[in-house]
């Protein structure tokens, strides 16, 4: 469509301004001025970062021919000049000459929704209407208030490290987490597993028991359970040492029931006499409460089976790798 008179921009253009982010209009000025209305620049806001043509097929090199309305008070006349510019509500409208007979006008705005500077980082990025996260191991959220990206490059790769001992689980039968504060995250979003995602988890510490007490480990995913030692009888130890390693692989993604994972590991400590060591192995499979379509946090839990003061457990080392 060739434009002549005036022309308020249509629906179908805000469409390839907002999926195409470029607009061309051919006007004629042989006959009469050509008078373009965009919206109003403060609505331009929603169509940041985009270029819309002006050309004029009557070769009259823009001599006062075509006036382009940002608003009521912001008139731009292509009449020839290099370039022209008009700002209001953080934006601008910056219009430049491509050759005789041909402008080009870019609208650019801060956007308070746009994406400027990539935390953690601290990369000032330009903004843009997408952002295409791309590469196997790149998921990303949204958590209500801004957007999560988690890089995951490559198949084995450190995802958190504890950086401090755990508090101690001690005298009492209330269950307690065994992790405490570290680099990473023990975070994957909803529906960041992807099939056959695989991870590895080492912890080890200090332990002491009273002959005969209970012990009881679990490994979850918030409240799912992903993998239980069940009930460990232990011997009498003092400050030794103990250690769990876990290995976990997702056999099938999706919600409950339709979502599985495969867990299996060991849980060994030295004891008193004759420093031997013992321990036990477990192996489980969650195919009824395992979700994948939620957040899921990985937490490893001890609870004693009688309170007694000899009881006490506390971590010192924990890992947690992305092996597959």
């Amino acid at each position: 469509m060739v434009i002549t008179g005036t022309y308020n921009l249509s629906q179908e253009d805000y469409w390839r301004l907002s999926q195409l982010q470029e607009l061309y209009l051919e006007c004629d000025t042989t006959l009469a001025p050509v008078v373009i209305n965009l919206c109003p620049i403060a609505d331009l806001e929603r169509f940041w970062n985009v270029k819309i043509y002006i050309s004029d097929l009557s070769n009259n090199a823009f001599t006062n021919n075509i006036t382009i309305n940002c608003d009521a008070s912001d008139k731009i006349n292509l009449d020839g000049q290099t370039s022209q510019v008009i700002s209001q509500n953080g934006g601008s409208c910056y219009l430049a000459v491509t050759n005789e007979n041909t402008w080009v006008a870019f609208i650019s705005y801060d956007d308070p929704d746009g994406y400027t500077t990539v935390q953690d980082e601290g990369v000032s990025l330009p903004q843009r209407s997408i952002i295409d996260f791309q590469g196997p191991g790149v998921v990303a959220s949204d958590n209500g208030s801004k957007t999560i990206v988690n890089i995951l490059a490559g198949n084995s790769f450190g995802l958190f490290a504890q950086t401090a001992n755990s508090i101690p689980i001690t005298n009492t039968i209330v269950e307690g987490t065994l992790i405490d504060g570290g680099v990473g995250s023990l975070t994957v979003p909803a529906n960041g597993f992807q099939l056959a995602d695989s991870f590895n988890a080492v912890m080890s510490g200090i332990i002491s028991s009273k002959n005969n007490t209970t012990i009881r480990i679990r490994i979850k995913a918030g409240s799912i359970l992903l993998g239980d030692t069940g009930l460990i009888t232990m011997p009498q130890t003092t400050n030794q040492h103990w250690e769990i390693s876990a290995r976990f692989t997702v056999r099938a993604i999706g919600g409950p029931g339709v979502a599985s994972i495969v867990t299996s590991g060991t849980f060994t400590y030295s004891k008193d006499a004759s420093n031997a060591f013992e321990g036990a192995d477990f192996s489980t499979i969650n195919n009824t409460t395992f979700d994948t379509t939620i957040g899921n946090t990985l937490d490893v839990t001890v609870q004693w089976g009688a309170a007694e003061v000899q009881n006490d457990i506390f971590t010192q080392y924990f890992t947690l790798n992305k092996i597959f």
